[in-house]
């Protein structure tokens, strides 16, 4: 490989001869593709990191027609034989970044630095000293130049749908080599947000300042928007586990960058998200699997990261609106982290975001509510419920499943009780509008329309499924995973630092009849509400309340 690659290279770099160019480009192709079917990962990395050195994307050199024709070749060997790219991925999706930028350089339109960088433009102007007509052209001016005139070479023979076809032949990837790939977008998206892509790129670093493409790169969305595009190829044509495994790279990424600390970066982040979420609940989630769930997660994420601005964590709740409001029929396991974000929101100290997450908890409750405590049929045979013993694994799962669901819109609506701070307390109506929900919650428990778990009571974590009291029956311990919920709620008003508000909350209270429609003996009631009334009289005797 040594004396090849040598050369291919010296020739190259040497003839301008058209007939000599193409016999090398051709070397650089089949080395490449002998290579990489044979797995030699350090000859494929070689020769493929020296084409694109060749492509002269990066540097500040006059581009001729080798360097033209090196492009072409590296976009084709893409095309031809990604499958077999692995981690050599990178170098092709750095020289196509470059690409983006010259082609945008040359057609006249603002970079993504014009906006995702305010002001960075207008502080170069005002740094730049005005120049005299007379003035010797400066290196920089040349490099300026040159620049350019590699931009509009660029734009003339490189067309936008050959770097398009790079990224629709994605999905004739394998999965293992989709992942491989999906690694190194990332990897060069996350270059791109910093303004670092040329770092390491082809060996020769820019020295042109104030560019669109020059060497202090500002922050570009150009592989965040082709991350999307690829996710948007792939969502329906891969089976859901391979699905799964590739989306578990691109979740971190918008994860990560929607708390950016350039906040348009974030705003771009979770309306990627926003946008691939639509795409994917518009179909019904298969049984037996919770890919909305996995799908979902990275918006909770971002809203319980503590550095997320404010504007974010308001758009990341319009996002969630907009999804129940025209998805709301496929959802399932996606309702969870739904919740879990309507609860996180809900201890914003932003008044109007905690506002915004109770008035998109009123509307489920007003339009989803039926959907969301509908008796599944194979609950129910010949008008009668059936009892756990006689219930399937799949069926058992779906009533554990229901039964979590119901918990954490209880746990949504719940935790708009408790005093977010004793120094700004929460708004009285805002609380008084939460127990009405849990009122409602009681009702559809006590009327059977809420079946409880069939399996999987625990007693000691309040956040993991089966949370229930401890010294109960396997009957009774299962009902009260149900119930535990509303009474840890109401306790937890109860143990309210403003004393009007806790007997508000004791009158409201006392109205409710007592829970269930089954008779109970003594005991799980002696249980919990000696769980509860030790609990408020800890923290009363703490606060000095009576």
């Amino acid at each position: 490989w040594g004396p090849m690659i040598g050369i291919l290279s010296q020739v190259l770099e040497c003839s301008n001869d058209e007939r000599s160019i193409a016999v090398c480009l051709n070397g650089f192709v089949y080395a490449i593709r002998i290579s990489s079917h044979s797995n030699m990962s350090l000859a494929r990395e070689t020769f493929l990191n020296s084409l694109a050195k060749f492509t002269y994307l990066g540097s500040i050199k006059e581009m001729k027609y080798k360097n033209i024709e090196s492009i072409r070749t590296l976009m084709n060997i893409a095309i031809t034989d990604g499958e077999y790219l692995g981690e050599s991925w990178g170098a092709v999706l750095q020289c196509i970044s470059q690409l983006s930028r010259m082609r945008m350089s040359a057609s006249g339109l603002d970079s993504d630095e014009s906006f995702l960088q305010s002001g960075s433009k207008e502080t170069k102007k005002k740094d730049t000293p005005s120049k005299s007509y007379f003035a010797r052209e400066t290196k920089t001016d040349a490099s300026k130049e040159t620049e350019d005139m590699n931009s509009r070479a660029i734009l003339e023979a490189i067309s936008e749908q050959l770097i398009d076809q790079v990224f629709a032949s994605s999905v004739k990837l394998s999965a293992q080599s989709l992942a491989l790939f999906i690694e190194q977008l990332v990897a060069v998206a996350n270059a791109e947000i910093e303004g670092d892509l040329k770092k390491g790129i082809t060996g020769v670093t820019s020295t042109m300042a104030g560019s669109g493409h020059g060497g202090d790169d500002g922050p570009s969305i150009f592989s965040m928007q082709r991350l999307v595009e690829i996710a948007d190829y792939n969502m329906d044509v891969r089976p859901r586990l391979v699905w799964a495994q590739v989306w578990g790279i691109m979740s971190d990424f918008f994860s990560k960058n929607g708390c950016h600390r350039n906040a348009m970066v974030s705003v771009f982040a979770v309306d990627a998200l926003k946008q691939l979420g639509m795409k994917f609940l518009e179909k019904p989630e298969l049984s037996e699997f919770n890919f909305q769930r996995l799908f979902l997660r990275p918006f909770l994420r971002i809203t319980e990261n503590p550095e997320t601005r404010q504007e974010i964590r308001e758009l990341v709740l319009a996002c969630v609106d907009q999804m129940i409001n025209t998805r709301a029929q496929n959802l399932q396991s996606g309702w969870k982290i739904f919740f879990d974000i309507i609860t996180v929101s809900a201890c914003d100290p932003v008044d109007k975001i905690s506002l915004h997450a109770l008035s998109i908890l009123q509307g489920i409750l007003d339009r989803n509510l039926d959907q969301l405590t509908m008796l599944i049929k194979h609950d129910v045979h010949n008008g009668e419920m059936k009892k756990a013993e006689d219930l399937s694994s799949h069926e058992r799962k779906a009533r554990n499943s229901n039964a979590e669901d119901f918990l954490g819109m209880c746990r949504a609506s719940l935790s708009f009780i408790g005093t977010r701070d004793p120094k700004s307390p929460r708004p009285i109506g805002v609380s008084m509008r939460a127990l009405c929900h849990a009122a409602i919650y009681a009702d559809l428990i006590g009327d059977g329309r809420v079946l409880p778990p069939v399996s999987g009571t625990q007693t000691s974590d309040p956040k993991a499924a089966g949370y229930t009291y401890d010294g109960l029956d396997e009957e009774e311990a299962l009902e009260m995973v149900l119930w535990r919920a509303l009474f840890e709620g109401l306790a937890d008003g109860v143990r309210s630092t403003e004393k009007k508000q806790r007997r508000r909350h004791g009158k409201l209270d006392s109205k409710r009849q007592c829970p269930g429609t089954k008779s109970h003996t003594s005991s799980p009631w002696q249980t919990v509400f000696g769980c509860s009334a030790e609990s408020c009289a800890t923290t009363n005797n703490s606060t000095g309340f009576p």
